[in-house]
């Protein structure tokens, strides 16, 4: 993502894993989140985290239990955050018109792949 100078590139999308980072421990699977970073024209236009774990069914108790042991994600503290992802899957926040903040859980139709959820804040 970054040229020699350090700045971003013109175009490209880059993902990190930084082994200092904070551990994600949900039903005994310990992970760490990735992060994404996309460049546009030189600056940066979209930023993500995400975590992947499986979970057991999707009920909305276990989907419940999911999101609260996310604490690294303060948009779950919003009520209607948490109603939209059990219902939808997503949460788009449309409060602040200079950016689009989204946060999605997709399950895995697949038995031995892992289920992920995004957080993303990108640049309008």
């Amino acid at each position: 993502m970054t040229s020699n100078n350090s700045s971003p590139d013109t175009i490209g999308v880059d993902h990190y894993m930084n082994i200092s980072q904070e551990t994600f421990l949900y039903d005994g699977q310990k992970t760490q989140p990735f992060l994404g970073i996309t460049t546009s024209n030189n600056r940066i236009t979209e930023f993500s985290a995400t975590v992947i774990f499986k979970l057991d069914d999707t009920e909305k108790k276990t989907i419940n239990r999911l999101l609260d042991s996310l604490t690294m994600f303060d948009i779950l503290k919003d009520t209607k955050a948490r109603e939209a992802i059990i219902e939808k899957g997503v949460f788009y926040n449309t409060t602040n018109t200079d950016v689009e903040e989204m946060i999605e859980l997709e399950i895995s139709p697949e038995e031995f792949t892992f289920d992920k959820i995004t957080y993303s804040i990108k640049n309008e």
